[in-house]
């Protein structure tokens, strides 16, 4: 299964990496949503990990692209994030799948829900 991890904090970024490979998926991860689009298009990943906050080209930027875009509007994306509460509006409006606070979720903590998406 493919992950792709969108999060311009390299130290966060690693450690889900680092969790998710030790789970046997298989992870590509984008500094900023510019590459992590470019590699949703050619990765066409199983699931999208996505940070909202990251400079030049957002999270919010890379949910309204993937939602105008019928091939990539069907990867689940969950939205990790500390400062935008509001679940509802990113998933109603947004397209998110599902959205997490990093603070309230460990690492292995996010497999088990990619798990358990996936187990649907």
């Amino acid at each position: 299964m493919k992950v792709l991890i969108i999060e311009d904090d390299v130290s966060i970024r690693d450690v889900y990496k680092e969790e998710f490979v030790s789970q046997s998926f298989e992870v590509e991860t984008a500094k900023d949503g510019q590459e992590g689009l470019e590699k949703m298009k050619s990765l066409l990943p199983n699931i999208v990990l996505l940070d909202l906050s990251m400079p030049h080209v957002t999270g919010f930027d890379v949910l309204k692209a993937v939602k105008q875009d019928p091939l990539l509007a069907k990867i689940p994306v969950f939205v990790l994030t500390n400062l935008y509460p509001d679940v509802a509006d990113l998933v109603n409006n947004y397209g998110a799948t599902d959205v997490f606070v990093k603070v309230n979720l460990t690492p292995g903590d996010l497999v088990e829900k990619v798990k358990a998406h996936f187990a649907k």
